[in-house]
């Protein structure tokens, strides 16, 4: 086969004309922007699944330290397991149930037809070790004097917790959100390639790829890096807005 056949190596044309019409249909499975807009959904939904349990569950551990000697060992057996070996598992274990289904909805034709219980555990998966890593030395970074001031201040433990300890935190716990949701936005574009809901950009490659749309599959590996790119400068934008402090301070 050729290095020049399109059937190998896509034309760059043929690749641009694909980007720049992002609403057109492509092979009967609806267009880019649509397939972004169902695996963007998937992302944030299981990102934010995930986020919140790491940031609740590293606060805990930051703060107290039974509960950090207790839970550490489970982390430490389960961080090492990568996202996508639990796609085969999460299948068997949570079969083909949507977000409608957990809603007590067979069908709703809405956007929650598309989101997969299993590829939420997975998404949420690969976003909780990154944020609570990052919590937990976040919470514990914060400054012993600044606490101290507070206490001296007659501040009540919620307050310190408000006012010092999630503020302190705040920079490394925004440093777990970007790793997190890099990770998630890998993680789900493997799980769209394993069967489910139609629709998302990991469907879209393998239809592509069945097709021997080389063109399309090529786009939507561009697609990919852009959104990632795209996502990963919203935090930090976040991060320079709310966070930038502890830079200057140092």
């Amino acid at each position: 086969m050729r290095m020049g056949s399109s059937t190998l190596l896509p034309r760059v044309g043929d690749v641009f004309d694909v980007l720049i019409h992002p609403t057109r249909d492509l092979i009967r499975q609806g267009s880019l922007l649509y397939h972004v807009y169902i695996s963007s959904i998937r992302v944030l939904t299981g990102f934010l699944i995930g986020s919140l349990l790491a940031v609740i569950i590293g606060m805990m551990m930051g703060m107290w330290e039974r509960v950090r000697d207790f839970i550490t060992p489970f982390i430490e057996l389960m961080r090492p397991l990568c996202p996508v070996a639990w796609i085969p598992f999460a299948i068997i274990i949570f079969g083909g149930s949507t977000l409608s289904n957990v809603f007590g909805y067979r069908f709703t034709e809405s956007i929650l037809d598309y989101i997969q219980t299993a590829q939420l555990f997975i998404i949420a998966w690969g976003a909780f070790f990154p944020v609570l890593i990052n919590t937990i030395d976040g919470v514990m970074g914060v400054r012993k004097i600044w606490i101290e001031t507070a206490k001296t201040m007659s501040a009540t433990p919620h307050q310190i917790w408000a006012k010092v300890i999630l503020p302190g935190s705040f920079p490394r716990i925004l440093t777990g959100l970007k790793v997190g949701l890099g990770i998630s936005w890998m993680v789900v574009i493997a799980a769209e390639m394993f069967p489910g809901p139609p629709g998302g950009i990991g469907y879209l490659m393998m239809e592509a790829y069945a097709q021997t749309e080389i063109n399309i599959l090529a786009a939507g590996l561009i697609a990919v890096g852009l959104v990632g790119a795209l996502l990963n400068g919203i935090l930090s934008a976040i991060y320079r807005i709310f966070a930038n402090w502890q830079a200057k301070e140092r």
